[in-house]
């Protein structure tokens, strides 16, 4: 089995919590011996045993998916060379990401991604508004950053994103300056930013804009890092002329990053309706990345986005195998619901002029909200309005 995801994010200690040996690549110590006698790794241990950051000696893949005996846990912080990985295809994965705000306890947990897609909707009302929400941006969902206060967390999490820099670019050719000037343009650019947008930021700034391919060799970097991820846009069958998105975007596993990226602060976000808007995008991405992982048993759910020229749009439409899906928006408080729901409705209302597609109506529409002062099934437009301190799986 694999085990993937950011440094940070809590892999070693799961793993290790289910694993009766272990063996850890990232030890200056044996690490030489195990470049040299990779089968080194796989004796004398105990199964389940674990092979720590195993892509940091690429030839312990082959030697796991060789061996014969025993089982394996394969712990890694970045992606391995396309030959290593398709040795070990066939092993399942289990990508770990930050902990949501149900795992953090700023949840109360009392609407359900689950039970909307049975049509269970029993919300409470939620203590979690706009400064609370800041603050979680800026705490992150780091397990060891858990109850340290935003100041500190920020500190840390800057730690965490040049640590994983000076191991993940000289293998690259790459520099540092370059990586954090790239990861500040797209901390805020948002996930819908551009290359243009990227250089009007640069020549903002008062810098030389870098080059697309240097922006593009860069985000995929922090892609293998597992510090961000692209989001495909949905093909969804609608009969238009309508131009419609579905360029990848990227985005960052934790908000606690792009807010880090700009130094921003639970004040300062309270100041930047923009800025806060965006990261409580990303925040909400990773919670329902988290919750839909086990939605599932024989398969993860898709996660798209949609945006077409007519204003149809969704943050986030949640496919399941068997057909049913959810499309959510995300808005910063009431004031914002009308056309964060505008836009799920008008994108429902394409797909049912199509039905020869075959593809049903949604199971649920929903804005969630950074503050909702009335969780509610909104009877006029059918969409779910609730604030994000109520979501879990």
């Amino acid at each position: 089995m694999r085990l993937v995801g950011p440094h940070g994010a809590g892999k070693s200690w799961c793993a290790l919590a289910q694993g009766r040996s272990v063996i850890a690549a990232d030890d200056d110590s044996i690490r030489p011996i195990l470049e040299s006698a990779p089968e080194r790794a796989l004796m004398g241990g105990q199964s389940p045993h674990v092979i720590d950051e195993w892509q940091l000696v690429p030839s312990l893949a082959r030697s796991a998916a060789q061996a014969r005996d025993g089982s394996y846990l394969l712990v890694s912080s970045r992606n391995g060379r396309p030959d290593d990985e398709r040795r070990i295809d066939d092993a399942p994965t289990v990508r770990l990401w930050p902990l949501s705000l149900a795992e953090t306890g700023a949840s109360n947990m009392s609407v359900s991604l689950m039970g909307l897609f049975s049509r269970n909707f029993y919300p409470m009302s939620c203590q979690m508004g706009l400064p609370e929400v800041a603050e979680a941006i800026c705490q992150g969902g780091w397990p060891r950053l858990q109850g340290l206060g935003s100041d500190t967390s920020s500190r840390l999490v800057r730690v965490l994103f040049q640590t994983v820099m000076e191991q993940e670019l000289p293998m690259h050719g790459k520099r540092l300056p370059m990586a954090i000037k790239v990861a500040c343009a797209h901390a805020a650019c948002g996930w819908r930013g551009s290359y243009e947008d990227f250089a009007a930021y640069a020549r903002e700034h008062g810098e030389k804009p870098f080059s697309r391919n240097t922006a593009r060799d860069y985000l995929e970097i922090f892609r293998e890092a597992y510090l961000s991820y692209s989001i495909e846009g949905w093909r969804a069958p609608i009969r238009s002329a309508t131009r419609v998105r579905i360029k990848p975007r990227t985005q960052f596993v934790d908000p606690s990053l792009p807010a880090m990226l700009l130094t921003h602060t639970p004040d300062t976000l309270l100041q930047d309706a923009g800025a806060l808007l965006s990261l409580l995008r990303c925040l909400v991405q990773r919670d329902l990345n988290v919750y839909s992982s086990v939605l599932e048993s024989e398969a993860e759910p898709t996660i798209r986005y949609y945006a077409d020229s007519d204003g149809a749009c969704a943050d986030a439409v949640i496919r399941l195998s068997d057909g049913r899906w959810g499309a959510i928006n995300v808005a910063l408080g009431e004031a914002q619901f009308e056309e964060a729901a505008r836009g799920l409705t008008r994108l429902r209302s394409k797909l049912r002029k199509n039905p020869e597609s075959g593809c049903p109506d949604p199971t649920f529409l929903a804005v969630v909200m950074g503050s909702c002062s009335r969780p509610r099934l909104d009877k006029r437009t059918g969409v779910y309005a609730f604030p994000i301190g109520c979501l879990t799986i």
